[in-house]
């Protein structure tokens, strides 16, 4: 599993985003391959072009690049599970401090409490 998707937060309250361009960079070093929907980093910074230089691929939405991605990141958790194929990996980090793991259709759906923030 080394095809990541960094998703958009469609909550237009949500400034977070799931990777910064310093996390891709570093990933992709290890043999990670992103796609990243377009505008996903701007509430918290980072423009497409930062993530370009990182090493991602630029997506219009992340429809386009659910049957191509291997694992799904994101802060809130999915409006709609329609679209992601079997057996994806997806993370997202809810606001309520809990970070949800789990595989599509798959054997893992587990929640993980978290005991403190890194900065």
């Amino acid at each position: 599993m080394k095809k990541v998707l960094v998703c958009k937060e469609k909550d237009a309250r949500e400034t977070r985003v799931s990777l910064i361009p310093d996390d891709i960079k570093k990933l992709t070093s290890m043999g990670f391959e992103f796609k990243v929907v377009a505008g996903a980093g701007l509430k918290s910074g980072f423009n497409d072009e930062a993530y370009r230089t990182a090493g991602a691929q630029i997506v219009k939405t992340e429809e386009e690049a659910y049957d191509s991605s291997e694992i799904i990141v994101r802060i809130m958790k999915p409006e709609s599970i329609k679209g992601i194929k079997k057996d994806t990996l997806h993370l997202s980090s809810p606001k309520d401090g809990r970070s949800v793991i789990s595989n599509i259709f798959g054997w893992l759906c587990c929640s993980l409490k978290c005991g403190s923030k890194t900065s």
